[in-house]
């Protein structure tokens, strides 16, 4: 019975340290933390050490050790957070993001376009990612607004005769 408890424990210690790999391995990879909540790594953290600092003072190793793991794991993304939180601060006004090809763009002298859905959804699109997808976020009920470099919004007639520049 004693080794099943024990089983039980490491497992779920392993299992939630196993659980925020996932987010650890796509920060490290993407080096971008815009759409994560620090909050809920917060908590998470505080959660994790308050466990731990339980086992520590009820000396019960089992809960210790398996709250040890994922108390790191959500530590070194709360850290990775902060870091890249900080870089991401670094704003060039000069380039933006395409949602579509997820690549960040040259703006100056260039179109943009928002594809919009509902009331939430919104999606930014470079010039070539616009061009391949128009028809096909259309068929899918996004609606489109072309803005020149300067955020003005340019009509649908005017939109017809730009040539879409290819990168």
């Amino acid at each position: 019975m004693e080794l099943t408890k024990e089983v039980f424990a490491y497992s779920a210690g392993i299992i939630g340290a196993i659980t925020s790999f996932p987010q650890l391995y796509q920060i490290v990879k993407t080096e971008r933390v815009r759409d994560i909540n620090t909050s809920f790594f917060i908590l998470h953290v505080l959660s994790d050490l308050l466990y731990l600092s339980y086992g520590i003072m009820t000396k019960d190793n089992l809960l210790s050790i398996s709250m040890s793991l994922p108390c790191a794991c959500n530590t070194v993304i709360f850290g990775l957070c902060l870091y890249y939180k900080e870089k991401e601060l670094v704003i060039d006004d000069t380039k933006t993001n395409c949602d579509i090809c997820c690549e960040d763009v040259e703006t100056i002298n260039r179109n943009y376009y928002v594809f919009r859905r509902g009331n939430k959804e919104e999606l930014w699109s470079c010039d070539k990612c616009w061009g391949e997808k128009k028809d096909t976020l259309s068929d899918e009920l996004w609606s489109w607004t072309c803005y020149d470099e300067y955020g003005r919004s340019l009509i649908e007639e005017e939109i017809e005769g730009i040539d879409v520049k290819e990168d």
